[in-house]
């Protein structure tokens, strides 16, 4: 594991697309709080994150999300997702939930604290693949 993890991060470094949802926004960002002793993380995204911030399995919710790029609200799937607390550096909100952000770029990162996988909706699939072309 240790082998790959780093060869994702330098990959990471060297402009390697890379979009994180969920656990993988946590396992971009440079600081997690919550985070278990040991733990790493790969430390490329400028935000600062909480983890499981929107509580248990049971408190898992959807709601619609507004994104920079669509003028029309996107079905946002939050299951024990992070809540990002702090974007700097180069990292810009691209989706928010009300008026929290909870969805991130910075260069070839992505990093969203919700599933958009989960639902039929494909409009960030198609910004991720814009991104990398």
């Amino acid at each position: 594991w240790n082998g790959l993890f780093d060869e994702v991060k330098r990959l990471g470094e060297e402009g390697l697309p890379i979009m994180g949802t969920c656990a993988g926004l946590i396992i971009l960002a440079k600081k997690v709080l919550g985070a278990t002793i040991g733990q790493r993380f790969l430390e490329l995204l400028d935000v600062e994150v909480q983890r499981n911030a929107y509580g248990r399995q049971v408190n898992s919710f959807e709601a619609p999300i507004t994104l920079s790029f669509s003028p029309d609200p996107f079905p946002g799937i939050f299951i024990r997702a992070p809540r990002i607390l702090k974007v700097h550096g180069r990292a810009r909100p691209i989706a928010f939930y009300k008026e929290e952000v909870v969805g991130v770029e910075q260069d070839n990162l992505l990093g969203l604290a919700f599933h958009p996988e989960l639902s039929n909706d494909i409009r960030i699939h198609e910004y991720f693949i814009e991104k990398v072309r």
